[in-house]
């Protein structure tokens, strides 16, 4: 009977192991509707866009500075010991 239950327990791990890479395939903007006013995240890996939400819109660069800034003194004060490769 323990032999059934890991087999079983076993398969349903391989099974939700091989079913995480289809989920990243999946479009979340049928579930969840982005906040911001324009978004593009592109697979740095495949070159391909993941998501593009009014991507031909300029806006300022604010925020991103604010961003950068704080990797940066991360970077700097902790090493890179903090960015996942």
């Amino acid at each position: 009977m323990k032999r059934i239950v890991t087999l079983f327990l076993s398969l349903i791990l391989l099974l939700s192991c091989l079913c995480a890479p289809a989920s990243a395939m999946f479009d979340p903007s049928l579930f969840y509707e982005v906040q911001a006013k324009s978004a593009y995240i592109v697979n740095t890996d495949t070159n391909i866009i993941v998501y593009d939400k009014d991507s031909s819109r300029q806006v300022s660069a604010g925020g991103l500075t604010k961003y950068m800034t704080i990797a940066l003194l991360l970077t700097n004060l902790l090493g890179a010991s903090w960015v996942s490769t």
